[in-house]
């Protein structure tokens, strides 16, 4: 039985952009959130064709 993801998909890193990094103004009082978003690279460095943002950026 195959399990949530294919042995070579298993294993991919998740590089922050920090280009993306924003605070966002909805929180009101208290500590404040941020969100930033991600590269996904395979174990070996290179893009992943799973990624959007790597898609889009081929576009």
């Amino acid at each position: 039985m195959e399990g949530f993801a294919r042995v070579h998909e298993s294993d991919m890193l998740a590089r922050p952009d920090p280009t993306t990094f924003q605070i966002l103004p909805w929180r009101g009082e208290g500590p404040a959130t941020a969100r930033m978003f991600c590269d996904i690279l395979l174990p070996d460095g290179s893009p992943s064709f799973a990624d959007p943002r790597h898609v889009l950026k081929r576009a």
